[in-house]
């Protein structure tokens, strides 16, 4: 009788995208099983309906879709306000540019923790937005602060030079030269043409120096009223992604 043919398709058309059942074809189209002659899930002229069949490969399908696409909507809001932490960086707004890179972490970390943990371009959007955060933390002089969502970058992107090189400002910005100089120098093993590090590395070497010579205050970021330079370590101007 033709009726137990389906389950025997559904068996066979992992193996064979055709497969010929006694005195009926049927063939495989994006997964389903359908009737060879006439390309139908429920053929009456062949008197077969694949239907009950073919809803085990729809409820896979739409689960997967589910499971596997990190949401498009919260993407799309944690770019939108990405953006703005990025415009407020360009007009030096430092406090606006955390508040917005702020914003847009809160956003990104409403994803499913599945979805935060496996996927790489989430991972990529969690990171960028700290690495911007800390950015602005660096102009602000929040040293702590920054060096804080570095560690946070390099845990997501150990690999990544330019969290590196902020790590570097923060712990030279905290009078931590040893650990500026380590930072540094993993910044430029990444990326050896980073001419900002290279020099970057060279006054903190220069007070390492300074500091092994005598003068302690070498170690630490001057205060306000010193006779050295009381700003903060600049940082390059485009620093956002």
């Amino acid at each position: 009788m033709r009726g137990a043919a389906p389950k025997k398709v559904v068996r066979a058309a992992k193996e064979s995208p055709e497969i010929v059942n006694d005195d009926l074809s049927v063939t495989v189209v994006d997964g389903f099983v359908v009737c060879k002659a006439h390309k139908v899930e429920v053929c009456p002229t062949c008197g077969f309906d694949f239907t009950s069949d073919n809803d085990i490969f729809r409820g896979r399908k739409k689960h997967q879709a589910r499971i596997l696409m990190p949401s498009t909507e919260i993407s799309k809001q944690v770019e939108e306000v990405k953006k703005k932490g990025n415009d407020a960086f360009t007009r030096k707004s430092w406090d606006e540019a955390v508040m917005n890179y702020s914003k847009a972490i809160e956003l990104s970390e409403t994803r499913p923790s599945w979805e935060r943990g496996l996927y790489e371009i989430v991972k990529k959007e969690s990171a960028v937005l700290y690495c911007n955060r800390a950015a602005a933390y660096l102009e602000k002089g929040s040293f702590h602060d920054a060096l804080l969502d570095c560690i946070v970058v390099l845990g997501i992107c150990p690999e990544w030079a330019k969290a590196h090189f902020r790590a570097g400002c923060a712990y030279q910005g905290l009078g931590k030269l040893p650990e500026a100089r380590d930072a540094l120098v993993m910044c430029i093993n990444l990326e050896p043409s980073n001419t900002d590090a290279l020099e970057r590395l060279q006054v903190v070497k220069q007070s390492l120096d300074a500091a092994r010579a005598g003068d302690s205050s070498a170690t630490e970021w001057p205060s306000a009223g010193s006779a050295r330079s009381a700003s903060p370590p600049s940082i390059p101007s485009a620093v956002f992604v």
